[in-house]
């Protein structure tokens, strides 16, 4: 009997060494699992910030050159029938303000005498600005914080006649609506952007709030030189980023919070565009993970719970995974009819705190699709669609609609996009991009040929808020488009008898 229990006890002891090493093993497997997840949750929130921010970076050249063309615009009437003293100029100017947010518009002849919009006269002839324009070039001036607070800076062009600089055009910029605009589009809002120069003197900000973070006084070196960065990443090593126009991320503590901080170069000026988000903020869409390890450790130790729990999470995913490939347009992988449909009248009758200002509807064809069809073959064509698909997917946010909702038809939902300018702007890239597709048919000797496209775009609230009104006047848009020629874009117009109706209706 005691060896019959010594056999048993020692046999149990094993059983339970075993147990032990097995749940060690899994634990250890875990915990290595989970340590691979955290980094690679790292460096994807990393990669995302930075895409976001250099993409608001191009943004923000974009809206400065824009404002440098409407300028130069009003700069080349001037240069053509008159001066200060023409009153179509000013009237040019005052439609400009009107339009692309430009204040405190003037223009002055070659020795620096300015005439304002205001109608207030002074000489300008002093300032830097003046000099570089009157050298016949675009300037830029400093930034100058007035008295409502704003940070704003000056743009002006020189007006040319006969080949000579006859004058100046220019107007003031305000950075800080610019920053804010910027900041919108980057995690609903959250966060803080600031335009520093390579000193790291703040330029801009785009919100009061950050000077509670980085005292404004201390400039962007000082408040980093008192905070806790990681090891691979000085305050020495960021000033040299920026004095070397370097983009890059790294993260910091301060006051028991954690932060992330980015910047990229703006392009201009040796200027940078900074971006500080809280940690929890940019890794929000990761906490899921959390919960499921949570869930898995628990399921271990609860014995049938495991299996019942893991045939749930199975049974969950493969749910959403044919969710998924219902919802999805098997060509070109973006969402099918009826999904789009769904996906965008559900954003539109959102009515959440991350669905801000105008939403823009896209329609778009392939321009002269059927004949590529007919002549190329309908291999050639699900070929261009695909790489159609996979433009849009590149062009577009994440978080925006794709659909496809016909033969080479596509409609777009893009989301908080801002402004109307910031629509065109992006679909005239996209337009421009689309001409770059290449598509070959060695069987018509053809080595290479492109595709343009169509499009048609009405936003909301403006001209609807169902998916019905966008969609039926982003396609008139569409076709307006096509009358026009094709190979390029229209915003939807409200005929009179519309409009009419419209205010009939309120």
């Amino acid at each position: 009997m005691n060896s019959i229990s010594r056999h048993l006890s020692r046999h149990a002891r094993l059983r339970i060494i075993h147990l032990g090493i097995f749940l060690v093993y899994i634990v250890s497997i875990i915990l290595i699992f989970f340590g691979c997840v955290y980094r690679n949750i790292e460096k994807s929130t990393e990669a995302t910030i930075m895409n976001n921010i250099a993409h608001q970076s191009q943004n923000f050249q974009n809206i400065i050159n824009q404002n440098f063309q409407y300028l130069e615009g009003v700069a080349q009437y001037i240069g053509s029938h008159g001066g200060p003293e023409d009153t179509r100029s000013f009237e040019l100017l005052q439609m400009l303000s009107e339009k692309c947010g430009l204040t405190r518009m003037g223009i002055s002849d070659p020795e620096g005498n300015c005439v304002f919009t205001s109608g207030e006269e002074h000489s300008i002839a002093s300032e830097d600005y003046f000099q570089n324009a009157a050298d016949g070039r675009r300037a830029l001036g400093e930034s100058v914080e007035e008295k409502d607070g704003q940070i704003r800076v000056v743009l002006a062009v020189p007006v040319f006649r006969d080949g000579e600089v006859t004058g100046v055009v220019g107007g003031s910029c305000n950075l800080s609506v610019l920053g804010q605009l910027l900041l919108d589009d980057i995690y609903s809002g959250a966060g803080y952007i600031m335009i520093s120069d390579v000193q790291g003197n703040i330029i801009s900000h785009g919100s009061d709030e950050i000077s509670e973070l980085i005292p404004l006084d201390n400039g962007l070196f000082g408040q980093l030189d008192v905070v806790d960065l990681p090891k691979d990443k000085s305050v020495e090593q960021i000033s040299a980023d920026f004095s070397a126009q370097k983009s890059d991320i790294a993260a910091f503590s301060h006051e028991n919070n954690h932060y992330y901080i980015a910047y990229e170069p703006l392009g201009m000026e040796n200027w940078m565009l900074c971006y500080i988000v809280p940690i929890s903020v940019a890794r929000y869409s990761y906490q899921f993970i959390s919960t499921y390890g949570i869930t898995l450790c628990v399921t271990l130790l609860a014995g049938m719970t495991v299996l019942l729990l893991t045939i749930f999470y199975f049974n969950s995913r493969t749910h959403k995974a044919l969710i998924q490939i219902g919802q999805s347009d098997a060509l070109t992988g973006v969402f099918n009819k009826n999904s789009t449909q769904e996906q965008i009248q559900r954003w539109l009758q959102y009515d959440g705190d991350h669905k801000t200002g105008l939403q823009a509807l896209m329609m778009m064809d392939v321009d002269y699709f059927k004949q590529i069809n007919d002549t190329y073959g309908h291999a050639v064509g699900d070929t261009i669609l695909r790489d159609v698909g996979a433009l849009l997917r590149h062009e577009f946010r994440e978080g925006d609609i794709i659909g496809r909702i016909g033969g080479d038809e596509f409609c777009i939902l893009i989301k908080n996009i801002g402004s109307e300018a910031n629509a065109v702007s992006k679909i005239g890239r996209l337009c421009e991009h689309a001409r770059s597709l290449r598509f070959q048919d060695s069987e018509h000797d053809l080595t290479e040929a492109s595709i343009t496209i169509s499009v048609g775009l009405a936003f909301a609230p403006i001209h609807g808020n169902s998916f019905e009104e966008l969609y039926r006047n982003a396609d008139q848009a569409l076709y307006q488009t096509k009358r026009n020629g094709r190979n390029g874009f229209s915003v939807y117009v409200p005929q009179p008898d519309e409009e009419a109706a419209a205010k009939t209706a309120e």
